[in-house]
């Protein structure tokens, strides 16, 4: 599960999953009128973009973030066979 914390001094949104958090794994930052950039940190699945709206790009740290968690689930798994 993700939370999310803005700075009020800088307006950045940090994600922070319930395993870590401290150590953000994502954040969204508003860098123009209508433009808005989010990155992913986490392996394997880490990423960044830009888009127009604040809603689709927390959307993007939610998907890469639910990619990683499958991701681990596999890993689990095919060790335990």
């Amino acid at each position: 599960m993700l939370s999310k914390r803005r700075c009020p001094y800088t307006g950045v949104i940090n994600f922070y999953s319930s395993e870590e958090p401290f150590l953000a794994i994502g954040s969204v930052v508003k860098v123009a009128r209508s433009r808005y950039h989010w990155r992913f940190y986490a392996d394997p699945c880490a990423g960044v973009g830009i888009t127009t709206d604040l809603g689709s790009a927390e959307a993007h740290v939610r998907d890469l973030n639910r990619e990683v968690q499958r991701h681990d689930q596999d890993a689990v798994l095919s060790q335990a066979a």
